[in-house]
């Protein structure tokens, strides 16, 4: 059989390079298999992106309760006496509080736009009224005690005129009407210090406010 060498020795070659690409694939396999990789560097996100913490917001700060204030208000109102008012209120406040000015109140004696503070006295003085005294009672050509002392107008010796009327007394009545305004009425006489009923009813038929 003159064929059977080279069929033979092609089979041979064949084997051989198959077991060579074998070797070769078992050669790589290994060497790939037992090479490290390279590790994947970490993601960092550009400065740009990055956004700064937001400092925490501080709470509100509450706002302040306001307080209260008392003022006594005096004179020619409609209801003296001690009234409690807002800080911060104004002298108008204090009198619309006592009912307004009441009748012969002088409003330019009080600022009304002045603010008011705390154990304040407010006086509201009267306006001036030109009362004329009386003329004295002439008895047998002898110049007597008027017939009535206006306490209005009358001076510290005029006042002393008066049954139980002294210099202390008298004083007393001029600085109350100083501090408080005229007289409306000849009772209020009676919240003069050192006046008292007794003493009243001894005056009351000598004294007169117009």
């Amino acid at each position: 059989m003159p064929t059977r060498k080279p069929i033979m020795k092609y089979i041979t070659v064949a084997a051989a390079v198959f077991a060579i690409t074998l070797c070769g694939a078992v050669y790589l396999l290994f060497f790939y298999s037992n090479t490290e990789q390279p590790l994947e560097a970490a993601y960092m996100p550009p400065l740009s992106t990055i956004q700064p913490t937001a400092e925490p917001t501080p709470p509100p700060t509450p706002k302040p309760i306001p307080g209260y204030i008392n003022v006594h208000v005096t004179g020619y109102v409609n209801y003296p006496g001690l009234v409690r008012l807002p800080e911060g209120s104004l002298v108008n406040d204090a009198i619309e509080a006592v009912g307004g000015f009441s009748e012969y109140a002088d409003d330019r004696s009080v600022n009304l736009a002045a603010t008011l503070v705390n154990g304040q006295q407010i006086i509201v003085n009267s306006v001036p009224i030109p009362i004329s005294p009386p003329p004295p009672v002439t008895i047998s050509g002898v110049e007597s005690v008027p017939a009535l002392v206006n306490i209005n107008t009358a001076t510290s010796e005029g006042l002393q005129r008066l049954h139980g009327v002294g210099p202390a007394t008298a004083q007393n009545i001029i600085n109350h009407r100083e501090q408080n305004g005229a007289f409306l009425s000849i009772e209020q006489i009676k919240n003069v210090s050192g006046i008292g009923p007794a003493t009243f009813e001894n005056l009351r038929d000598h004294i007169t406010v117009n």
